[in-house]
């Protein structure tokens, strides 16, 4: 600079020429290369640096990496496990006796209950020659494994529906099980 020049021509030839007044351009540790401190960076710089230190080179980066995809390997085969070996059953098993699904509607009186249409569980555990089914809880199993247990006064109040689920009137949504397969005593 010259001597007469001012301090203000001066600090406008440093921003003319692309550097903060008084410091050099350089980059922090951690931020992406080009980048000045104190400078804002797109969004996709930000993305493209947290992908970077996501997958990148590291000591711990490649093992998640590696354990984030087993686990979407293992809950991918899981899925495709239950969708292609799960077969309806064409009976309902009740203690034992079968009763086919399409004519199982057609044996047993049906009984209406909150909008609901269907044939008492209560006359199937009754009609499968159990002794004494009041004294019991009873286990309903889907076809898929899962299960509820109910008491007798339960299952007086509770339907099996067309779509092969069981309604209960007074339990909560847990214990109306889908594609039942089967009620056993217990």
């Amino acid at each position: 600079m010259k001597k007469g020049d001012s301090m203000d021509q001066r600090s406008t030839s440093k921003k003319i020429s692309g550097r903060p007044s008084g410091r050099p351009s350089e980059t922090l540790p951690g931020r992406l290369s080009g980048t000045r401190a104190g400078t804002s960076r797109g969004a996709f710089s930000m993305h493209r640096e947290l992908f970077g230190r996501m997958f990148g080179a590291g000591s711990v980066n490649p093992v998640l990496g590696l354990v984030a995809i087993i686990i979407l390997a293992g809950s991918f085969s899981v899925l495709m496990y239950n969708t292609f070996t799960r077969e309806d059953p064409e009976v309902l098993t009740v203690n034992g006796k079968e009763y086919p699904w399409d004519g199982i509607f057609d044996r047993f009186e049906m009984a209406e209950m909150d909008g609901n249409e269907g044939i008492r569980i209560s006359e199937l555990v009754r009609d499968s020659g159990l002794k004494d089914p009041e004294s019991r809880n009873h286990r309903i199993i889907a076809a898929d494994g899962y299960q509820r247990t109910v008491a007798w006064d339960d299952l007086e109040n509770g339907l099996l529906l067309r779509d092969r689920s069981v309604y209960f009137r007074d339990l909560p949504r847990q214990f109306h099980v889908k594609d039942v397969a089967e009620v056993t005593a217990i």
